[in-house]
Parts: structure tokens; C-alpha cells; sequence
């Protein structure tokens, strides 16, 4: 056989080799990620809203804590203009008790910068501290007056 012919057949057989290996490598990959995936779903609860006021809220990896953004609002049913949104940690592996963010928290991660759009309409933009890139609008419904 020709030198040349040999040696490109010894190199699609080394492509084929890495190939399959790599594909191999890939789907044991998948399998044990499938396998954490199922643990994740043990271990994080699958939680309704369980507030009327309730934004949404924020569930991190490392435990089943969340942090909860909600409307604040005064004894009339009127939003606090002062503070609209009230953020909270709630902690669901324990007692469902509820604590406050600490300052670092409130500075630095999960607080909200949040100004007033129009006073009249009570609308506002808020966006988080450590994004400032992404604005959120808050404003009451067209549909059902929330």
C-alpha cells in the first residue's frame, strides 16, 4: 500500500477512537448529572406563592431558603410609597420562619434600588444592586386594578 494511504487511514481511525471516547465520556456525563438533578428535586421543595402580595422570589443551590419580594402595604390596602417592596428571607428546610436581609445582603446582593415613576399613578423602576443592567416596572393592573 501507498505510504499516504496508510497514513490517512491511521488517522481516521484515530478520529473514530477519539470520537467514541469523547461521545462515551459525554453520556456518563449526562448520567450523573441526571443523577443530581434527581437529588436537586428532593432536596428543593417545589413551593406555590404562598402570599397574595407576593413578587417573586429567589431560591438559591446551596440551601432551601428563599428570598421573597413582596408588596408593602399600609392598613388602607394602599402601597407604602416610602417602601413598595418588602424583601424577606424565608427558610423552608426548618420552620418557615421569616428573618430580614442584613445590610451586606441588602448593599451588595439581593436588594433593590427602586424609584418612582409617576407619583400620581404610583408606578415604579427598580432594578437589583447587583444588576443594574435589568430594570423592572411596577405598576397596578389594566385588567383587574392589583
Amino acid at each position: 500500500m501507498n505510504k499516504k494511504r496508510v497514513k490517512l487511514i491511521w488517522v481516521f481511525k484515530m478520529c473514530l477512537l477519539f470520537f467514541f471516547a469523547g461521545f462515551g465520556l459525554l453520556l456518563s456525563l449526562n448520567f450523573k448529572n441526571a443523577h443530581i438533578n434527581e437529588k436537586k428535586n428532593e432536596f428543593f421543595p417545589d413551593r406555590l406563592r404562598s402570599e397574595d402580595n407576593e413578587l417573586f422570589c429567589i431560591q438559591r443551590s446551596i440551601n432551601t431558603s428563599l428570598i421573597i419580594y413582596e408588596l408593602n402595604e399600609n392598613e388602607n390596602g394602599e402601597l407604602d410609597e416610602l417602601k413598595p417592596i418588602n424583601i424577606y428571607w424565608k427558610n423552608l428546610a426548618t420552620d418557615s420562619s421569616i428573618q430580614p436581609l442584613n445590610y451586606i445582603q441588602k448593599k451588595c446582593a439581593y436588594g433593590l434600588n427602586i424609584k418612582v415613576l409617576d407619583v400620581v399613578k404610583k408606578t415604579y423602576y427598580f432594578n437589583f444592586v447587583s444588576y443594574k443592567m435589568k430594570t423592572f416596572y411596577l405598576a397596578r393592573s389594566v385588567n383587574d386594578e392589583r
